[in-house]
């Protein structure tokens, strides 16, 4: 029976320590995951995003032009930026602006996630002649031809997996973000609390009067060893009489 109330005292005692070790084990694995997200909107926006190809007639080829990410979509770049932003706010800010910062990096991404996922469904026929154009010169291109864009499945794909990760890391700030650890709380001193605080003043306490007792004894001893006053002034009048003090009572001259 004793040994079951103390293991359950132990592990009441562990709760505290447990919670912190799952709060600082989700605050990094949402630092990782929005930098991953960052990583794969850099990569999406690096790589082509759109094959345009439109037939010129003969004899002139068709015109093909295939463009990056970041030129067919400018956001990918900036909503990579804000996710690595928003990495370094989620590092300085605590509880209530954690959990603001979150909330706004969850509502941009949401926004650039809805924004991304459009062009998997396609693009339109007016914005694949502003791209065309932007692409490079336009030399024989009949007005009002046909422009076939081809999106590419792989960096459309890459994108909206980071734009989502981004958003579901601003979720979990803005949810659970007060809880997490600040930065630099690792080195802050702990709490004791009033048991521990009371352990302490009693081995403190202890302490001292251990410490009492050997002062006592060292000065016992100190003052044994040490020849008193008195017997000094007797052996000086002894010797200014003539008389050796270290002799005992027969060896000393009679007086009279």
């Amino acid at each position: 029976m004793t040994s079951r109330v103390r293991g359950s005292a132990g592990a009441d005692a562990n709760a505290p320590q447990r919670q912190v070790h799952a709060a600082r084990r989700e605050f990094v694995i949402a630092l990782i995951a929005a930098v991953v997200g960052a990583g794969l909107l850099f990569l999406a926006g690096s790589r082509g995003w759109v094959t345009l190809s439109v037939s010129r007639g003969r004899p002139l080829p068709d015109l093909r032009r295939t463009v990056s990410g970041s030129k067919a979509i400018p956001l990918i770049y900036a909503l990579a930026v804000l996710g690595l932003a928003g990495v370094v706010a989620l590092l300085a800010t605590r509880q209530l602006g954690r959990r603001i910062v979150g909330l706004l990096l969850a509502l941009v991404a949401v926004l650039g996630l809805i924004w991304l996922a459009r062009d998997l469904g396609g693009i339109s026929a007016s914005r694949a002649e502003s791209l065309l154009s932007d692409a490079g010169p336009v030399v024989g291109v009949p007005a009002h031809a046909h422009i076939n864009a081809d999106v590419h499945t792989l960096p459309a794909v890459l994108a909206v997996l980071g734009a989502l990760l981004l958003a579901l890391v601003g979720l979990a700030a803005a949810v659970r973000g007060g809880g997490w650890p600040a930065m630099g709380s690792r080195y802050d001193r702990p709490r004791q609390t009033p048991d521990r605080t009371a352990r302490g003043v009693e081995r403190e306490d202890a302490g001292d009067s251990v410490a009492a007792r050997d002062d006592d004894v060292s000065g016992g001893a100190e003052r044994a060893t040490r020849p008193s006053a008195g017997a000094d002034r007797r052996l000086w009048e002894a010797l200014d009489r003539g008389e050796d003090p270290t002799a005992g009572e027969d060896s000393r001259p009679e007086s009279g």
